[in-house]
């Protein structure tokens, strides 16, 4: 396998199956929770607005940020802040 083919591999994103319980491990270490396209949330956002995953950086010690999007402002987060769910308690509680 040559070299541009092992890059390749290495940041493959995975079939509808990867999940927070269940992330895709690449060669290099890093942990992928959430995929392009996904629909998420930050744990933080008091109106609980869906964002989407527009980009992945793997940064060093395996640590993963994640580009989400909302309306026309992207922003980067790590895996900790965000959730497939939406909290409806945060979100009508204001």
């Amino acid at each position: 396998m040559n070299n541009k083919a092992a890059r390749n591999m290495d940041t493959k994103i995975p079939p509808k199956e990867q999940s927070r319980e269940n992330p895709l491990v690449l060669y290099s270490g890093h942990k992928l929770e959430f995929q392009i396209q996904q629909t998420v949330y930050l744990k933080t956002d008091k109106e609980q607005k869906p964002r989407l995953v527009t980009g992945i950086t793997l940064r060093p010690f395996n640590s993963v940020t994640y580009g989400l999007t909302e309306a026309t402002c992207e922003n980067w987060h790590y895996g900790f802040e965000i959730t497939e769910e939406r909290d409806l308690i945060l979100a009508t509680s204001n």
